[in-house]
């Protein structure tokens, strides 16, 4: 509607690339110039990113040929820097950030959301990104899910196959 300026980058938490790649290829479908940084938050950081821009062309060739499927490659980057010691590690700059986000008020998990919400915030100040800073809006996009989990239906510890109740102990 007009409200913000369109984002030159969006970044995301990259890990199946689903996200990222849906993104790309609504951008793409879209018209926007929007680029989609997935934020690789495991190893190898590379495959990640070939998986992603493969699914992007996948999905974009599928919903509007192959001119769609190039386009939606084209939104999408990753960024590597990011993923520290791997899946499940926090790392120093993504706990600075789970420190900035407390204070806006949004919840990051240390080890996922906040490394690209970490890049995102590099990425908009002056010479904190390796890459130096870029032009344009940078949008962080969200991908925690608010709900709480739930224990509801789950089973009584009792009905558990054995091997469970043991690494429950």
């Amino acid at each position: 509607s007009g409200d913000l300026p369109e984002p030159a980058h969006v970044l995301v938490p990259l890990g199946s690339g689903g996200t990222a790649a849906g993104l790309a290829v609504a951008f793409a479908r879209a018209g926007l110039r929007s680029r989609v940084v997935g934020v690789a938050v495991a190893k190898p950081q590379w495959l990640l990113g070939l998986a992603a821009r493969r699914l992007a062309y996948q999905v974009g060739a599928q919903l509007g040929g192959r001119a769609l499927g190039s386009a939606a490659q084209r939104h999408l980057s990753m960024e590597g820097s990011a993923v520290g010691a791997g899946y499940g590690s926090a790392t120093a700059a993504g706990d600075a950030a789970c420190i900035v986000a407390r204070s806006i008020p949004i919840t990051l998990d240390d080890t996922y959301t906040a490394k690209a919400f970490a890049c995102a915030m590099a990425m908009a100040s002056p010479g904190a990104h390796p890459r130096g800073r870029v032009s344009g809006p940078v949008l962080f996009w969200h991908t925690l899910s608010a709900a709480r989990p739930s224990l509801e239906d789950a089973p009584e510890e009792r009905h558990l196959a054995s091997p469970l109740q043991r690494l429950l102990r």
